[in-house]
C-alpha cells in the first residue's frame, strides 16, 4: 500500500517563457494525491486499485500581446479550475535489475474512470456555467522503483497515453444546454502525469 504525490506550478514571475508577452500576470498550478493498495499474487506481478484527485487553476489577470506589429491588444480576468476524481484498476509488472532486488523498471496498464468538472470564466455570462466530463480510460503507465529498505520503496512513474471515451455535458445554471461524447488513442509522453510515489511492502 502506499501513494502517489505530484505538484506542478508556474508563474508569470519566475518563467523566462512568459515575459515573451508584455505585462503578463498569470499563475498555474496543479496538484494530484493518489493513494492505493495491490496484491502480489506471483513473482514481479501485483494487482491493484488506486483512488486518485487531482485539482488544478490557472489565471490570466491581465497580459498584453504583439504579433509583429500587425495584432495588438489585451486580455484580462481570465480563470480556468479543474477537479477530478477518478478510480482505477492496474496490472503492475516488475523487471529486476541488479542481483540484488533493490532497482527495477515496472509497467501498470490500468483500467480508469474520472469525473472530472472544468470550470472557465471570462466574463460575467460565463460565472454559472461548467463542464461535466465522464471519462472511461485504458493506459501504460512505465516507471522506476528503489527499495531503500526491504518493505519500503520509491518509485516515480510517468503517463504514455491510452485509450480513452468521454462524454461531457455542458450546464449553465443547474440546466444542460449543450453535450459532447468522443473518443481518441493518443500515445505519447504526458509531463502532467508524472509522479513520485512511496510503498510499504506487508
Amino acid at each position: 500500500l502506499g501513494a502517489q504525490l505530484s505538484h506542478v506550478s508556474l508563474s508569470s514571475d519566475n518563467s523566462e517563457f512568459m515575459l515573451l508577452i508584455n505585462g503578463l500576470d498569470a499563475n498555474a498550478s496543479i496538484t494530484k494525491i493518489a493513494p492505493f493498495f495491490a496484491y502480489s499474487y506471483h513473482n514481479n506481478r501485483s494487482i491493484g486499485m488506486r483512488i486518485q484527485y487531482t485539482a488544478a487553476s490557472g489565471y490570466i489577470n491581465q497580459a498584453e500581446y504583439d504579433l509583429l506589429g500587425n495584432l495588438d491588444g489585451s486580455i484580462e480576468d481570465i480563470g480556468a479550475e479543474l477537479t477530478a476524481i477518478q478510480a482505477s484498476v492496474y496490472h503492475r509488472s516488475y523487471l529486476g535489475l541488479d542481483n540484488k532486488g533493490r532497482i527495477g523498471v515496472f509497467a501498470d496498464i490500468a483500467l480508469s474512470y474520472a469525473n472530472r468538472k472544468n470550470v472557465f470564466a471570462y466574463n460575467a455570462t460565463t460565472e454559472n456555467c461548467h463542464a461535466r466530463t465522464h471519462q472511461v480510460k485504458l493506459s501504460l503507465h512505465p516507471g522506476i522503483v528503489v527499495f531503500a529498505m526491504n518493505n519500503i520503496s520509491t518509485h516515480v512513474s510517468m503517463g504514455i497515453g491510452g485509450v480513452s471515451y468521454n462524454h461531457t455535458n455542458l450546464r449553465e445554471n443547474g440546466k444542460t444546454i449543450g453535450t459532447r461524447d468522443y473518443s481518441q488513442a493518443k500515445f505519447k509522453l504526458d509531463i502532467m502525469d508524472i509522479s513520485v510515489g512511496l510503498s510499504i511492502h506487508l
